[in-house]
């Protein structure tokens, strides 16, 4: 057989307010060759100075970026160009845990919907993507004793400390604590834990690289249909009073 580039993946995942449409993204992090990057959405509210180095000495990663945004919109705009500048090259993937499977997916259908509220442009434009989920659901035996038979792990905290395991600098047993933390400005731990979701989803792609056929991992092109033309009317952001009115959702084609 030829000789294939073997694609490097970018580990994404974000934390929100909660999961309705009106919630606001408080976190986006990648996990990129060198390192993480996290962007943290403050609404307005102050961020220790020396917060980045609080989380690289917590971590375990040898470098970490935090970026700092008053505003969702601000947050969504950096994520864009960073995808610009930093995913779109023939030998990275964007990976994600349930980012478009069970009940649609979190990550990027959350990311879809506020894009539309705020009127960016799609940031994954023309990068290839891979959900890690169904690769677990239907390519790896999770199966554990359950206290009422044989059980299947499917998230991804258990199914990480069933194939990889190891420490990790997650401060949360449940995932939910992200959304008080982020109301409560308590940001060192709504990184920490986001930078703890990278990395593990970072090491299970790794880890399928090694064992689970090409194929199987279903790439796709996250790249609109539309990359221009498409207008919606926005209506007032109720959290800035603004109107954007009929604008461009996806620019750039």
């Amino acid at each position: 057989m030829g000789h294939q580039n073997i694609l490097k993946p970018i580990a994404f995942d974000i934390e929100t307010e909660g999961l309705t449409i009106e919630d606001e993204i408080t976190v986006a992090g990648l996990r990129l060759p060198l390192g993480a990057l996290v962007l943290l959405n403050t609404q307005g509210r102050d961020v220790h100075k020396d917060i980045e180095q609080v989380v690289l000495e917590s971590c375990g990663l040898e470098a970490v970026k935090v970026r700092t945004f008053q505003s969702e919109y601000d947050l969504l705009e950096q994520l864009a160009t960073v995808s610009r500048e930093r995913l779109r090259d023939e030998n990275r993937m964007l990976v994600a845990y349930n980012g478009e499977t069970w009940r649609g997916g979190f990550d990027l259908a959350f990311l879809r919907s506020r894009c539309g509220q705020n009127d960016v442009p799609w940031p994954f434009y023309e990068v290839p993507y891979a959900d890690l989920l169904p690769i677990v659901q239907k390519r790896i035996n999770t199966t554990v004793d359950g206290s009422d038979g044989p059980d299947e792990v499917g998230d991804l905290c258990g199914t990480y400390d069933l194939i990889i395991g190891g420490d990790h600098c997650d401060p949360y047993t449940d995932s939910r604590e992200a959304v008080s933390a982020a109301n409560n400005g308590e940001w060192e731990s709504l990184i920490l834990h986001n930078i703890a979701d990278i990395e593990r989803t970072q090491q299970l792609a790794e880890w399928m690289q090694r064992y689970v056929p090409t194929s199987d991992f279903q790439l796709k092109n996250l790249k609109p249909p539309r990359g221009c033309e498409s207008q919606i009317t926005i209506v007032s952001n109720p959290r800035t009073r603004q109107s954007r009115g009929l604008k461009n959702i996806y620019r750039g084609m």
